[in-house]
């Protein structure tokens, strides 16, 4: 039969209930460790936290220290940028007054000049000498017309008495260089009028006789008019014929003559655009015609408050052309009645 074994005996002075056992005191002092532990580790923490924000301070006070002069000086230099901007825009405005203001001066002066010429040929009483002067003027006009300087009512009328007070033996040739002046004057008072309202409406022209107020027709050939008709608009002005898709060669309007008395053919309140027109043959009245061709062969026609606006003329050199010519260069709203 086997003993049973006797437990270890405790140390000499050592009481479990007093003192605890190994384990207990074991777990005790690891507790205490690990408190420090935690304790040193919230410390460092803390303090590297507080020595990471005075770094941060201090780095930061370093950077503006650095940097804010530098971008001091940038804002400074962009200031003075946009202040000169704003100097060199109020310059380029000035300066564009002043090309402005310089260009309607030398048209004046180029005016000038053409009258001075013009009077200087009615004391000249050599030929070539005034056929020189003549086109001349012809091509200054020419000059004025291409680059649309401004020119006032007396200037035209001006000239087209001077061209009128020269007389010479020679008539033929004079007759020919003062016809250049009064064609290059028409075109030129022609690219400086003003154009009209154009009616909004928009419409495929079917019959003359088929017109209704306040609408542009489109023309796709050209309409011919029929004996004692009258083409009228209830309001001058009031309806436009657009030509503008014909051929710059193609009348808009033709009547059945050139004849005025045997047509007995009117036009009123029409605006014509595009394209060419014959005047000869028709009573206009209360027209504008548009960027057209404007033809005259030999034929009776008249004309009663009539508009060329950017228009080119096609005139025979003789009384008649002249007449024509001077009308469309004083912008005459009175009424000129060839033939």
């Amino acid at each position: 039969m086997a003993k049973s074994q006797k437990p270890d005996p405790m140390p000499a002075g050592h009481d479990p209930q007093k003192h605890g056992n190994s384990a207990q005191w074991a777990a005790v002092l690891v507790a205490v460790f690990l408190g420090l532990c935690s304790l040193v580790v919230s410390v460092y923490f803390h303090y590297a936290e507080s020595f990471a924000k005075a770094s941060d301070e201090h780095v930061t006070s370093l950077i503006d220290a650095k940097l804010n002069p530098a971008v001091y000086e940038i804002n400074a230099k962009l200031s003075k940028i946009t202040s000169d901007i704003a100097s060199l825009t109020t310059e380029v405005g000035n300066l564009k007054k002043a090309v402005k203001t310089l260009a309607d001066d030398q048209s004046k002066e180029t005016q000038k000049i053409i009258e001075r010429f013009l009077s200087a040929a009615r004391e000249t009483k050599d030929p070539q000498t005034v056929s020189r002067i003549l086109s001349t003027a012809a091509s200054l006009v020419a000059v004025l017309q291409t680059e649309k300087r401004p020119a006032g009512s007396e200037f035209f009328a001006s000239v087209v008495q001077q061209v009128d007070a020269i007389q010479l033996v020679d008539r033929g040739e004079l007759f020919r260089q003062k016809f250049k002046v009064r064609l290059a004057l028409a075109n030129y008072r022609s690219r400086l009028n003003t154009e009209p309202p154009i009616p909004k409406a928009k419409a495929e022209f079917q019959s003359p006789s088929d017109i209704s107020l306040g609408f542009s027709y489109q023309i796709f050939g050209t309409v011919y008019l029929p004996k004692n008709f009258h083409l009228s608009a209830a309001v001058p002005l009031g309806v436009a014929l657009d030509g503008e898709h014909q051929p710059r060669t193609q009348d808009i309007l033709t009547p059945p003559s050139d004849s005025l008395e045997d047509n007995n053919v009117s036009v009123n309140g029409m605006i014509l655009i595009g394209a060419s027109q014959t005047l000869d043959g028709i009573d206009w009245e209360n027209v504008a015609f548009i960027n057209m061709r404007i033809i005259y062969r030999r034929g009776s026609m008249k004309l009663s408050n009539v508009q060329f606006i950017n228009c080119t003329f096609d005139l025979p050199n003789n009384q008649a052309g002249a007449r024509i010519a001077d009308y469309a260069a004083l912008g005459k709203t009175v009424e000129v009645r060839i033939g």
